[in-house]
Formats: structure tokens, C-alpha cells, sequence
């Protein structure tokens, strides 16, 4: 029986850690460079709606001001109203058509409102500014990554690395990408590489589980992750690594502690409570999983997903006309998920209606052609009728 252990969680774009020192040789008065210190210094400490009202301020002083503009752009972009810190950037772009730093944070506003050809002409823009930098082919090949244009994303992280050998938003970036792609070998001499370089960095650890994971090398997955959690015990990829690594081993009590500390860090995460009550259904603790599935399914009700693993939440108690209900309800709620459709198929199956499993074969197939289970249950149902 197919189980969906799923992770839908969009991560937060506005890139606030890294910025861009502006330098230009513009004559500021004391007063204004002083305020405008003030402004990038409570961007720094996460005070963002505060500089945005500092900001505000300098810019009505002294409109043309570019270092103005580009601080307050910056506060608007970390509270990730991409709309309202766009029109900043381009204002500093042609205040300073020179300076690379603005065409890459309209790429990120781009990115951010999901406009990714917009994106990536703008990372371009700043790649031809500041063919030097090593950082601008990362950003382009991040958009290029969201239009399906993965060989060319892998382009971008080897040019990037050529400018520095050793630059790690690259090395994680090519290690995923590498991973996603199941080249897991050169994945994991990435990740090596790139903790190797920064031992301190939780994130590298977690995409070094990650990789390790993939591959089935369970003790040193968990170790990676191990190392990840004890330099940032809230690090998010490590403690959802960690979740996934023991339930690939069907270690299903570890797992349930793994999710829980998992979702302790990340409270409104509706796809990690699908996956505590998957776990609990594991374990047949079917009263305490049920009441799980029916909170989702009330609180998020085009929550598809949760509909459907109730319904084979029932199923494996044989409570097959309570299963079709929630079957039925998950595929109207999500109509365009091959998935729901190919475990209603099997479902049917079970049920020996080969016909109407036939059809939902198909119907997983006509949304997503290359779902080769599918294909395989579609041609197995096609000899029984036969």
C-alpha cells in the first residue's frame, strides 16, 4: 500500500542574511548618512518595520538619494513585499545603471512574486555588471532551476566556481541539485566539500543527510544530521531529514519523536501533521491518527492529501465504504493529483473493480504521462480483464 510522505512548505525568499555593502563615490551630507546608517542598522537587527519607517523619512528628504533609496528598498524586501520594494531598486538602478547590486535585488523581487524569466534576465543584468562576483551565476541559476532549465543551472554553479573554487552558496547549490537529479555521488563530494570548508554550517550537514539518505546510508545520514541539529538545534532541514530518515527505516516510534521535535520548530506546517498522523497510522494507534486526519480535513478542506491518506487510513481497518467517501472527496479536492488517482486505483483493485480501477489508472496517466507505477498497475489491471 502506497503512502505519501510529503513536504510542502514554500521557504521564506526574501534573502535578509546577505547584502550588498553599497559603495559610490556620492557626497552625503553627515545628517543623512548618519540616518541612513540608523536605517541599515535596525535592518540588521530584524527590525524592518521600524527602518521601513525611517526610510521613509530619508527618501522624502532626499529623494534622489541613492543609499536612501536602496536601505529602504532593503527594509521593504526583507518583510517580503516584493511589489512595494520593486519599483525602490529600479529607481536605484537608474540612479546607479553601474552598481550590480540593484538589478540582482529586483531578480529577488522578480523571484519573489514567482515572475522567474523575469527573474533571470535581471540576474543576468547583474552577472554582466560584475562578471567578478561569484554570487550573481548562483542567483540566475536559481530562476533558471524554477523554469526547468536545469543543464543551464549546472552551468551557472561550475562558472561560479570557476571565479571561486571554494564558494559555498555554490557547492550547497550544485550538491542539490546534483542529489535531485540522482547523482548522488557527485552530490555527496559537493556536500564533503562543503563542510569540510565551514564545519559550522548546519545547513551543509543537513544537505549532506540529505544526499546520504537518498543513497540508504542510514548511519551516516543520521549522523550528518546529528552534527546539523548540535551547531542549530532548530535547523529545519536537519530535523525534517531526520523525520524521513526514520521512516525510509520504518522506525515508525523514532519517527513519530523526529516529527514532533519537527514540529515544534514548525507549528503551521499542515504537511508535517499529515505526516505524524501517517505515523501514528503505522503503528495502528487508528483513534489517534483519525483524529488527526479529521482536524486537517475540517481546518483545510482543498487539502486533498490529507483526504485520501485517511481514506487508506481506513482502508487497512477494512472499512472500505467509509475509505471511498474519503477517496472521493481527496480527488475532488485535488482533481489534478496523479497520486490520489493511482492509490484510488489500487484501491479499486483490491476491490477487484477492474474496470474503474482501469480508468483511474488512466486518469493518473493523463496528468502526469511519465508515472511509471502507474503504467506498470494500468497494464497489470488491463491482463486481469482480459
Amino acid at each position: 500500500m502506497d503512502r505519501s510522505f510529503r513536504l510542502t512548505r514554500m521557504p521564506r525568499l526574501a534573502s535578509c542574511l546577505v547584502f550588498f555593502i553599497l559603495s559610490i563615490a556620492i557626497g552625503f551630507s553627515q545628517a543623512t548618512t548618519s540616518e541612513v546608517e540608523k536605517v541599515r542598522e535596525l535592518i540588521q537587527q530584524g527590525k524592518y518595520v521600524e527602518a521601513e519607517a525611517l526610510g521613509k523619512v530619508q527618501v522624502a528628504k532626499a529623494a534622489n538619494d541613492p543609499e536612501a533609496n536602496y536601505q529602504l528598498g532593503r527594509a521593504i524586501f526583507c518583510q517580503d513585499k516584493f511589489s512595494e520594494a520593486l519599483p525602490i531598486f529600479e529607481k536605484v538602478a537608474s540612479l546607479l545603471p553601474n552598481f550590480a547590486g540593484a538589478p540582482k535585488l529586483i531578480g529577488d523581487c522578480y523571484y519573489g512574486l514567482g515572475e522567474f524569466e523575469r527573474a533571470e534576465k535581471s540576474f543576468t543584468k547583474a552577472m554582466e555588471l560584475d562578471a567578478g562576483s561569484a554570487d550573481y551565476p548562483v542567483d540566475r541559476a536559481r530562476a533558471l532551476l524554477r523554469l526547468n532549465r536545469y543543464a543551464d543551472a549546472e552551468t551557472l554553479y561550475k562558472k561560479s566556481l570557476e571565479i571561486n573554487p571554494n564558494h559555498l552558496p555554490a557547492i550547497f547549490a550544485y550538491a542539490v541539485l546534483l542529489s535531485d537529479q540522482g547523482r548522488n555521488q557527485e552530490a555527496e563530494l559537493q556536500a564533503n566539500k562543503a563542510v569540510t570548508l565551514d564545519k559550522e554550517s548546519a545547513y551543509g550537514w543537513s544537505i549532506l543527510g540529505d544526499i546520504l539518505r537518498r543513497q540508504k546510508q542510514y548511519f551516516r545520514a543520521e549522523s550528518a544530521y546529528k552534527s546539523a541539529l548540535a551547531i542549530d538545534p532548530k535547523r529545519v532541514r536537519a530535523l525534517d531529514g531526520r523525520s524521513r530518515l526514520m521512516i525510509d527505516q520504518e522506525l515508525w516510534k523514532d519517527a513519530e519523536e523526529a516529527t514532533r521535535l519537527l514540529l515544534e520548530v514548525e507549528p503551521n506546517e499542515i504537511a508535517h501533521y499529515l505526516r505524524m498522523a501517517n505515523v501514528i497510522d503505522e503503528q495502528a494507534r487508528y483513534a489517534d491518527s483519525e483524529a488527526i486526519y479529521q482536524k486537517l480535513i475540517k481546518d483545510h478542506p482543498k487539502y486533498g492529501v490529507a483526504f485520501i491518506d485517511y481514506a487508506v487510513s481506513l482502508w487497512r481497518q477494512d472499512k472500505t465504504k467509509e475509505a471511498e467517501v474519503q477517496f472521493k472527496a481527496g480527488l475532488e479536492a485535488e482533481p489534478q493529483n496523479a497520486w490520489a488517482f493511482y492509490t484510488y486505483g489500487n484501491f479499486l483493485r483490491q476491490n477487484k473493480r477492474l474496470k474503474e480501477a482501469k480508468t483511474a489508472f488512466e486518469a493518473a496517466l493523463k496528468i502526469n504521462p511519465s508515472y511509471e507505477a502507474a503504467q506498470q498497475r494500468l497494464d497489470i489491471v488491463k491482463l486481469e480483464l482480459d
